[in-house]
C-alpha cells in the first residue's frame, strides 16, 4: 500500500493509511506513520504500524498478543510499542 501511494494519482492510499496514527511517534524520526489495529475478541490484542523513518527506510511493527483465559491488558500490552519504535529508530 505505501508503494501504491507513491504512484502518482494514488497519494490517497497514503492519507488513508495515516488518519489514525494511534499513539505518538517523534515527527522527526518517523515523518510517516500508518496505523491498524484490531479487537473485539475477548484475550486479542492486535496493533499494527508502517513506518518510514526520516532516512527513508520502511518498518513494520506489530504488536500481537493472545489469551484465551482472560482479557488483555491493554494498557501494559502499549507499553511495548515505544520500545519497538525505539529499537527501529536507532541507526546504529
Amino acid at each position: 500500500l505505501h508503494e501504491a501511494g507513491s504512484t502518482p494519482g494514488l497519494e490517497p492510499v497514503l492519507d488513508v493509511l495515516s488518519i489514525n496514527p494511534g499513539p505518538p511517534f517523534d515527527e522527526r524520526v518517523w515523518p510517516f506513520v500508518g496505523f491498524k489495529g484490531g479487537g473485539g475478541v475477548p484475550g486479542v490484542f492486535a496493533v499494527s504500524w508502517l513506518l518510514e523513518r526520516h532516512d527513508g527506510r520502511l518498518f513494520f511493527l506489530a504488536v500481537i498478543l493472545n489469551d484465551s483465559t482472560k482479557l488483555i491488558d491493554e494498557t501494559r500490552a502499549a507499553l511495548l510499542i515505544p520500545v519497538g519504535a525505539e529499537l527501529l529508530a536507532d541507526e546504529g
